[in-house]
């Protein structure tokens, strides 16, 4: 499911919330540039943190770049906490991200 923000218009912030086993994967999280600081990545992320409720899944995660401290405090709000380090193939040029999990209420 996609997430959307709109703004008389224009796209403003998005994430991809995919069901992966026990947990609703947030990836392609963005928000425009003009845009940051202004609560909207959080916003997408509570509207996931909803959905995974919904669903009756336990938790919300995603994979960041450890080199996005703002990325990386955007979860650490929700109450995501570094799991591992998400898997990278051998020889890959893409660093290794950290997935990032927080835990949901379920009604």
């Amino acid at each position: 499911e996609w997430y959307l923000c709109w703004d008389a218009g224009e796209l403003v912030a998005m994430g991809l919330a995919v069901r992966y086993h026990d947990a609703l994967h947030v990836s392609n999280l963005a928000v425009a540039r003009s845009r940051r600081r202004r609560g909207l990545g959080k916003y997408v992320l509570d509207g996931a943190c909803a959905r995974a409720g919904e669903l009756g899944l336990p938790r919300v995660c995603g994979s960041v770049d450890p080199d996005a401290p703002h990325l990386l405090r955007l979860y650490r709000n929700i109450g995501a906490v570094a799991e591992t380090s998400a898997f990278a193939c051998p020889g890959a040029i893409v660093q290794p991200k950290v997935r990032m999990s927080a835990p949901i209420e379920v009604a």
